[in-house]
């Protein structure tokens, strides 16, 4: 039968209609449109099961396919396969097969559950977007290395970016994990290899682009790529200016580039008013601190406390906060205290004691001079150097003693043990 009409229902190449038209049997083609008559030679559409029962809808021609309202056509499939929604020429790249989505106010792919714009891709003059409208939701990048995708970043509904993890905590968090090693999370090129080049990350804030702090890397050579690590800040309204550099050696300068001396690692520090370094314990305010200045160089104490010389962190010596000096001793007397030992006295020191040297046991002044020369004991006053003299002469091996000025000998002891006062002692 060409038609079978069953309880109102009516089935074309069918006698079993189970709808209000049925056309065709479900395991061949149910209804074409042709215009010569041969479907497989190029004439209209067809609706065919296919195989596997699949439902099928071939334009047979080598032509566009379109679908619109009110005789306008808003979505058209080329010959290539390529999908233009809004436009009726989509893009054709070879290769890839392309969904080209156009109006005047821009393209736009939404997918959401039920009444939700969890996600949408749209374009609009100002510019292009990707983004989730789920109050809640975030957006999630994946790649596929082992066979299974994983994540690779995911911006949360905070806004904060996770690189390597998917609780980012800041806007943007980056995480690797290496045991034992060294976690590389980012890199930063500057691709020029000559002396000189640079590439720079720069912190700012207050709303401003060209004033902060930076950090850079400074290649010294373009043989080898030597490299200096450099920091910078601002001043008031100015562009970050070199503050200190760590160069390819380990060498830090401040206020300038570090000067290499020798096999040592060198902190230079320098300014055109001159230069003061601080040590300072918070607790007890003790404040220990080197400089220089146009006119001098200085190391010491900028508060009130001693300052130690030490070996083996061992005090050696000790200038006491009233400028006393301690060899040996932590509590020197005078101005200069040298201390090997007690010797039990019961008395104090006098003021006028300048130079003392105590120990235990016997106590001695060594002065050593070449054979040929003399040491002397200087006794001057405001009037004059050497009013009173001790002379020991090592080339005849005597000792004299003057008074009233240099040449004024009033004794002598000679190598014999012989005295002579007021003239030369015989043999």
């Amino acid at each position: 039968d060409v038609m079978t009409i069953v309880d109102g229902n009516v089935g074309i190449g069918t006698t079993a209609p189970s709808a209000a038209l049925t056309i065709g049997s479900p395991d061949s083609s149910a209804i074409g449109f042709v215009s010569n008559g041969v479907a497989s030679l190029g004439g209209g559409i067809a609706f065919d099961a296919g195989a596997g029962n699949d439902v099928q809808l071939f334009n047979y021609r080598t032509s566009k396919m379109q679908f619109g309202n009110g005789g306008t056509a808003d979505v058209t499939i080329d010959s290539s396969g390529n999908l233009g929604i809004g436009t009726s020429d989509p893009i054709n790249s070879t290769n890839y097969k392309t969904i080209d989505i156009r109006s005047t106010g821009g393209g736009q792919i939404i997918l959401g559950r039920n009444n939700n714009q969890d996600f949408f891709i749209y374009s609009a003059l100002a510019g292009n977007t990707i983004g989730s409208g789920s109050t809640s939701g975030y957006l999630r990048f994946m790649t596929n290395s082992t066979g299974s995708s994983n994540e690779r970043m995911r911006i949360d509904a905070n806004g904060n970016v996770g690189i390597g993890t998917s609780g980012p905590v800041e806007p943007l968090h980056v995480r690797e994990a290496n045991d034992g090693g060294t976690a590389r999370v980012a890199l930063f090129e500057n691709a020029a290899t000559l002396a000189g080049s640079q590439a720079e990350i720069l912190l700012v804030s207050g709303g401003n682009t060209d004033r902060g702090v930076a950090v850079s890397s400074y290649n010294e050579s373009a043989s080898g790529q030597p490299a200096s690590m450099i920091f910078s800040t601002s001043a008031a309204y100015a562009a970050p200016t070199e503050r200190m550099r760590v160069d390819s050696s380990g060498n830090v300068g401040i206020g300038r580039t570090p000067v290499a001396y020798g096999s040592f690692k060198v902190l230079d520090l320098a300014g055109s008013s001159g230069a003061i370094q601080k040590l300072i314990h918070t607790g007890s305010t003790v404040e220990l601190q080197s400089y220089a200045s146009a006119t001098v160089g200085a190391v010491g104490t900028a508060t009130s406390h001693p300052l130690l010389f030490t070996t083996g962190d061992t005090e050696r010596m000790r200038i006491d906060a009233n400028g006393n000096v301690g060899i040996g001793t932590s509590s020197p007397d005078n101005k200069l205290h040298v201390y090997k030992g007690a010797n039990g006295h019961s008395w104090s020191f006098d003021a006028g004691d300048a130079f003392i040297v105590e120990n235990s046991d016997s106590v001695s002044i060594n002065l050593a001079t070449p054979s040929a020369n003399s040491a002397n004991i200087l006794f001057s006053d405001a009037d004059a150097r050497g009013q009173g003299r001790i002379v020991y002469d090592h080339s005849s091996d005597y000792m004299g003693f003057h008074t009233a000025g240099v040449g004024n000998e009033r004794m002598r002891i000679d190598a014999n043990g012989n005295v002579g006062i007021g003239s030369v002692p015989d043999s």
